[in-house]
This record gives C-alpha cells, sequence and structure tokens, in this order.
C-alpha cells in the first residue's frame, strides 16, 4: 500500500511539474505574441499618423472625371492657407495623356504627394452650387459648364437670360464674362469643379470625401495606409481621426 502511494505521490509531482512547465511555455508564448502585436500596433499608428499629416499638410492634385476625361483640377493643401492652383487646358491635356494608360505616378509629377479623381457622379447629392462670395448656381447650370467645349458661351446664355440681357448685346455680355472668368476653359471649369467641392466640403465636411471613396466615386492614388483604414472605419471616426473642418 505505501509503493502505490509513494508512486502515485511521484506520478503526481510529476504531472505537476509538467503542467507547471507547460503553463511557463504557454505564458511565454502568450507574452511574446502580445509583444509582437504591440509593436506592430504601434508601426502601424505611427504610419497612420504620418499619413493623416500627409493628408493634411501635403499638395495633392484634384481632378475631375466627366465621361472618362479630365476636364477640371487643381493643385491644393486641405490645411494650407493659400488657394487652389488651377489647372489650365495645356496641363489638363498632358494629365489625359497619362490618365488614358492609367500612369497616375506620371500624373502626380514632382510636386504631387496623391492625385484625387472624382467622378462627376460625387456631386449628384447637390442641388444648389455655392461660391465662397455667397453667389449660387443651379447644379444643372455647373453640369453643363463643365462639359461644354466652350463654358463661356455657357455663362454668356445664363447670365443673359437671368439678367434679361437683349440679343443684341450679346458681344458685350461676352466679353464681361471674358473679363471676369478669363478664356482658358481649363482655368474656367476648374473654378466651377472647385465650386464643387467648397459646396459638398460647407455641407458634409471630410466625410464627403471618404463616403464617396467608399462608394467607388473617388480614384485615389497612391492608396496608402490611411485610405486601407477608411475602408473598414466608420465615418463618424474617420472624420474626428482626421480633424479636417
Amino acid at each position: 500500500m505505501g509503493v502505490f502511494f509513494v508512486i502515485g505521490l511521484i506520478v503526481l509531482i510529476l504531472a505537476i511539474l509538467l503542467i507547471v512547465k507547460l503553463i511557463k511555455k504557454m505564458l511565454a508564448m502568450i507574452i511574446l505574441i502580445a509583444f509582437v502585436v504591440i509593436i506592430l500596433l504601434g508601426v502601424m499608428g505611427f504610419a497612420l499618423y504620418n499619413d493623416v499629416i500627409k493628408l493634411r499638410e501635403s499638395q495633392h492634385l484634384f481632378l475631375l472625371d466627366v465621361d472618362d476625361e479630365l476636364v477640371a483640377g487643381f493643385e491644393w493643401v486641405i490645411a494650407g492657407e493659400k488657394d487652389p492652383v488651377m489647372l489650365d487646358s495645356g496641363e489638363l491635356a498632358v494629365l489625359n495623356t497619362h490618365y488614358a494608360e492609367k500612369d497616375y505616378k506620371e500624373m502626380l509629377g514632382d510636386d504631387n504627394y496623391r492625385a484625387m479623381i472624382f467622378e462627376e457622379q460625387a456631386f449628384d447629392f447637390i442641388g444648389i452650387v455655392e461660391q465662397e462670395q455667397g453667389d449660387t448656381y443651379p447644379k444643372e447650370f455647373v453640369d453643363e459648364v463643365l462639359a461644354s467645349d466652350d463654358p463661356v458661351e455657357v455663362i454668356v446664355d445664363y447670365q443673359m437670360e437671368k439678367e434679361d440681357i437683349p440679343e443684341t448685346m450679346r458681344e458685350a455680355a461676352r466679353a464681361e464674362v471674358i473679363s471676369q472668368v478669363g478664356e482658358d476653359i481649363g482655368i474656367i471649369k476648374g473654378n466651377f469643379f472647385g465650386m464643387l467641392i467648397n459646396t459638398a466640403g460647407e455641407r458634409e465636411g471630410v466625410r464627403f470625401m471618404f463616403k464617396i471613396y467608399k462608394e467607388k466615386k473617388m480614384t485615389v492614388y497612391p492608396e496608402t495606409i490611411i485610405f486601407d483604414a477608411i475602408k473598414i472605419m466608420p465615418l463618424s471616426l474617420a472624420e474626428k481621426f482626421i480633424g479636417v473642418d
């Protein structure tokens, strides 16, 4: 009886030692995994923070796609104090050459960190387009300007109808419009595109960009970590995280 008791006791002690050894190994593995996860989260967090700073403070290329053609665009720093720099017709022609080949890297050039290409459908929710000076335009009129090969004539027609200007004054009205908006098609359309961006931003804030990105109404290059996060991040959280008014 004593022999069996001793043997049982030895087996029990060995079992306890084995369990303790296994627990130590498991704890060591858990600690190692936790350490790796913390390191990875830290690296990802830093990369995400750095990308947010670049989104806010770097110069980006904003472009409008109408029927697979870039009709307007400008360069702009979102959190900057300077006005956007409109692209003229020559610059848009060069960009369209690269855009047809989906050569987004070449489109960026040396000065832009990211290209954001908006589909015209991204602005379908807008009814009235607002200017910073306080003037407003029907969205249908803005769409017509952006789609036209002669936006000056579209603006002239609109002004003549709005102000009841007689047809005999068309040339004078056209000269007045040109003195206000210029003659370069790209720059004219760029200003109206800017009005769309401004109106959308005033109504929805940075949520607008994130929403249309989720809806695939905006193409972004390069798609860095912030946009990977936006794919799974609730819009309200993304808006607070970016912190852009």
